[in-house]
């Protein structure tokens, strides 16, 4: 929630840096407000806000935290227009990190309703990536597989999870040394990517846990910084976390101690031993403030399920600059300015004044 506040505050003030003005301060509309984060935060600055989400169970907890009574309320979403929302009727539209997870013609879609429900002279608000970053996926790749006398990794994994409850998710920080004599192009056909398994003593348990994305290039003896995200088995135990470098499609790389034909070590590290506690629901609930709690003093016990499950992952997509700017024109809107940041894509935040 803090978090929230503060990027409510900066995108309000970077809006009236680039010259936008707000005809009043009514109603905002938090499109993909999932547990609140951004709505109660808009609370503090208008006097309505409504968010929208596709999630029962987020809206749920949403409701469940609000700190502004009726002044915030959640509305569920399952259509690809906002019907819910009248014409012309909204001061704020904002948008983050949700936008990107739809389809790009559902998105596009939604930025036509941002621009119908906006009042004149309102605010429109919103992030989308616009295409992948050369550093992840470079101009000049061919798309075709490492071969394999060059699909050689050294792994050093540089944080220890400890013990983890039962299916309970850690970040592992890794180090991947690309030990073959070939540099490393990343793939929009067969992704590089950084993956674990999970072993207990008659063999492999869990096959193809967490997915990280390697860079764009990897030389020969260069090394990448990988943020690895694993999810424990569900059955408590003593298990090996073992971590990898894949091509997908193609085949997982072999690891190796060293490089230059010997002539300077590598680190290997490509399997830690973990113990997996009884999962915590077995224990407690989640509290409000995202600790755990006992059995008497958890606020969203009904909206825990008992089994544990792999959700899937969010899809990432994304709309060109290009395509996004025709579009605000042809909405008649003025695009105030941008602001760019790069990982993996190079995503745009849009400051958009509707027509007056």
């Amino acid at each position: 929630m803090a978090t929230g506040k503060e990027q409510v505050s900066r995108a309000l003030q970077r809006f009236d840096e680039l010259g936008g003005t707000l005809p009043d301060a009514e109603l905002a509309v938090d499109f993909g407000s999932g547990v609140g984060r951004l709505s109660q935060a808009l609370g503090d600055h208008f006097r309505n806000v409504v968010g929208i989400d596709i999630s029962p169970t987020m809206l749920a907890v949403a409701g469940r935290l609000n700190r502004h009574g009726d002044r915030v309320s959640y509305k569920l979403n399952e259509s690809p227009r906002l019907e819910i929302i009248d014409s012309r009727s909204a001061t704020l539209v904002f948008s983050h990190i949700t936008l990107q997870h739809l389809a790009p013609e559902i998105a596009a879609s939604y930025l036509d309703e941002f621009l119908r429900v906006v009042k004149p002279g309102g605010a429109v608000i919103f992030q989308i990536p616009s295409h992948f970053s050369d550093r992840y996926l470079p101009a000049d790749r061919d798309d075709l597989a490492v071969s394999s006398e060059h699909r050689r990794a050294a792994i050093e994994i540089r944080a220890d999870p400890g013990p983890l409850f039962g299916g309970g998710s850690a970040v592992l920080q890794v180090a991947v040394t690309n030990a073959s004599e070939q540099t490393w192009t990343q793939s929009a056909v067969h992704p590089l990517l950084v993956g674990n398994h999970w072993l207990d003593g008659n063999g492999i348990v869990q096959w193809d846990d967490g997915r990280s994305r390697l860079p764009g290039r990897l030389a020969p003896g260069e090394t990448a910084q990988i943020a690895l995200t694993v999810t424990a088995p569900s059955e408590p135990g003593h298990y090996r976390l073992q971590v990898g470098v894949v091509q997908e499609g193609v085949s997982w790389f072999d690891a190796t101690p060293r490089l230059d034909g010997g002539n300077r070590d590598l680190p290997v590290k490509s399997e830690i031993p973990v113990t997996v506690a009884p999962s915590a629901s077995d224990h407690g609930t989640v509290d409000n403030s995202g600790y755990f709690a006992s059995e008497s003093g958890g606020h969203f016990e009904d909206l825990i399920s008992d089994e544990i499950f792999s959700p899937p992952q969010f899809e990432m997509n994304a709309i060109p600059r290009s395509d996004v700017e025709a579009l605000l024109a042809k909405g008649r809107a003025t695009l105030l300015g941008v602001d760019e940041w790069v990982d993996e894509w190079h995503s745009f935040t849009y400051y958009v004044q509707a027509e007056g």
